[in-house]
C-alpha cells in the first residue's frame, strides 16, 4: 500500500517513463482503480483496508474525532503541530497502542486475524492497522516498559512498526531520521527484501508512507520524487526474489493505495463558525457537560458534534458548517434518513441493503466528481463514534487543524470527491479479475478470497 498515490497521478507518472518497476508490473499484471472510504483520512483508511470493513463498522470514524465514553478529542496525529498540542504522550498512546487495542471495533476481524487463525503467517511493516493474535514487547531495556502502557501490543506474527517493535532482528536502517528523505519507507524496503529474501511469510501488507508525508510538504513534484524512490524499493524487492517474474512465480501481488490527495491553495477555520458558542477544549481539560458542541476538523474534512448543552438542533449546526469558505458539502441526519447540503440545495438519501434511496435534489453530487459519494457518507453517518454533522472540502481548500496547521502550497486529502479519493490498482497472479466497482474495503476479501476463507 502507497499512502496517498492518487489514480490520476500513477497515470501520469507511468506515461513519463520514470517508473521502471511500477511499469514492468503494469505489463505482466492488469490496472484497474478502487474507490476509498469516507472521510479519505488515513486511520479510517487504513482501518478500512486492515479489515474490510466500512466506517460505520469498524469504528474508527476521523483522524480527530470526539470520544463520548472519555469525554475529550482524539487527535491520532494530524500535524506535528496538533501532536504537540494534544500532547506527545497522549497521540502516541491514542494511535500507536488504543487505535488498534480499543478503538477498533472487535466486532471485525483484521485480516492478519483472520488469516492466523487458519494456520498462515501473516507479515506487515509500518501499518498502524494491525490487530493480531501474537503479543509483542516494545524495544526498550526491561526496565523501561516493565508495566508500562507501551510494554506490548497485539500483531501479526511478522511484524515491524518503525523500530519500536519487531518480531525478530534484521538488518534495518533507523525509520524515523529523514521523512524528508524517505526514511520510513527505506525502513520498510529493508524488511521487504529480508522477508522476501527468506520466503518467510504467506501473506505480506507492505506499507509505503513517505509518499503521503512528501505531498503534504510539498504537493505533486515532492510527491512525484517520493514514487520515483517508491519504485525503486520495489525493485528492491522484486529482487530479493531473483527478478520481477521470480516474484510473480511465487507470489500474487497488489498495489493500490488508502486515499489520493490534492492541491491546497487555501485554508479556514471551521470552530469559528461556532465561536459564540461553548466549544469543547480540544487540549488539555474540557468539561463535555458544560460545552455546546466539539468542532473536529483536519485537513479536507471535518465533523461536528453536538453536545447535550447545546440549544441549536443538528439541523442549525449544519447550516453553520455550510457556511465556511472552506466547506463544499455538509451530511446529516434527520430520522431515518441522511440530509446532504450544497450551495444551498438539498438532497435526502438512505442506503436500504444494496439500494440507496434519494428525494430532493437527486443530482447534487455528481457521481464523476463523487464517486460513491453518497453510500460513502452514509457508512460515515452511521458510524457510532462520528460526528452529528460531516464536511467535506471545496476544492483547493482544507481544514486547519487544532494547532492551526495547513498544508497551503501542498498537498491534502479527507473530502468526498475523485481526487481524494480515486486510487490506482496494479494486480498480477489473482484467480479472477480485479472486480468492478472496486473499494478499498475489498483488499481484505481478495485476501481472504485467496486462501479460500471466503
Amino acid at each position: 500500500m502507497i499512502d496517498g498515490l492518487a489514480a490520476n497521478f500513477l497515470e501520469a507518472e507511468l506515461e513519463s517513463g520514470g517508473l521502471r518497476n511500477l511499469a514492468a508490473l503494469h505489463e505482466r499484471g492488469e490496472y484497474g482503480q478502487a474507490v476509498s472510504v469516507f472521510p479519505t483520512v488515513t486511520p479510517v483508511c487504513l482501518s478500512s483496508i486492515a479489515t474490510g470493513a466500512n466506517v460505520s463498522e469498524h469504528g474508527i470514524p476521523h483522524i480527530v474525532w470526539f470520544d463520548a465514553a472519555q469525554g475529550r478529542v482524539i487527535d491520532y496525529g494530524s500535524s506535528a503541530g496538533a501532536v504537540l498540542a494534544a500532547g506527545p504522550l497522549s497521540v502516541a498512546r491514542d494511535a500507536m497502542i488504543e487505535m488498534t487495542r480499543t478503538h477498533l471495533s472487535s466486532d471485525v476481524a483484521t485480516v492478519f486475524e483472520s488469516l492466523e487463525a487458519a494456520g498462515l503467517a501473516t507479515a506487515t511493516v509500518s501499518f498502524t492497522c494491525f490487530r493480531g493474535p501474537v503479543t509483542h514487547k516494545i524495544r526498550f531495556p526491561g526496565a523501561v516498559r516493565r508495566g508500562r502502557w507501551f510494554e506490548t501490543v497485539e500483531g501479526p506474527s511478522k511484524f515491524f512498526f518503525f523500530n519500536l517493535y519487531e518480531s525478530e532482528q534484521l538488518n534495518t536502517p533507523f525509520a524515523l531520521r529523514s521523512r524528508a528523505s524517505g526514511s520510513v519507507d527505506a525502513y520498510g524496503a529493508a524488511v521487504a527484501s529480508q522477508l522476501v529474501e527468506r520466503d518467510e511469510f504467506d501473506y505480506f501488507l507492505y506499507y509505503l508512507p513517505d509518499l503521503d508525508y512528501a505531498a503534504h510538504a510539498g504537493g505533486g513534484l515532492s510527491a512525484r520524487v517520493a514514487l520515483r524512490r517508491v519504485d525503486n524499493h520495489l525493485g528492491t524487492m522484486f529482487e530479493a526474489a531473483g527478478g520481477i517474474d521470480a516474484f510473480l512465480e511465487r507470489y500474487v501481488i497488489v498495489v493500490s493505495s488508502d486515499h489520493g490527495f490534492s492541491a491546497v491553495r487555501e485554508s479556514s477555520r471551521l470552530e469559528e463558525k461556532f465561536s459564540d458558542l461553548r466549544l469543547l477544549r480540544s487540549r488539555g481539560a474540557g468539561d463535555p457537560k458544560e460545552s455546546d458542541v466539539a468542532v473536529c476538523a483536519s485537513m479536507r474534512a471535518g465533523a461536528v458534534y453536538r453536545l447535550p448543552g447545546c440549544t441549536l438542533d443538528v439541523r442549525g449546526l449544519a447550516s453553520r458548517a455550510e457556511a465556511c469558505p472552506a466547506t463544499d458539502a455538509v451530511f446529516f441526519m434527520e430520522g431515518e434518513e441522511a440530509v446532504a447540503r450544497r450551495q444551498g440545495e438539498e438532497l435526502r438519501f438512505r442506503l436500504s441493503g444494496s439500494e440507496l434511496l434519494r428525494s430532493g435534489s437527486v443530482d447534487l453530487l455528481d457521481g464523476d466528481i463523487y464517486p460513491q459519494g453518497l453510500e460513502r457518507a452514509w457508512h460515515a453517518l452511521n458510524a457510532e463514534r462520528s460526528g452529528d454533522v460531516l464536511v467535506s472540502a471545496a476544492g483547493g481548500w482544507e481544514f486547519v487543524d487544532l494547532a492551526g496547521r495547513d498544508h497551503v502550497g501542498g498537498a491534502s486529502h479527507g473530502a468526498l470527491t475523485s481526487a481524494d479519493s480515486v486510487v490506482p490498482v496494479l494486480a498480477a497472479g489473482l484467480r479472477e479479475p480485479l472486480p468492478v466497482g472496486l473499494s478499498i474495503t475489498d483488499f481484505a476479501t481478495l485476501a481472504r478470497a485467496h486462501f479460500h476463507l471466503t
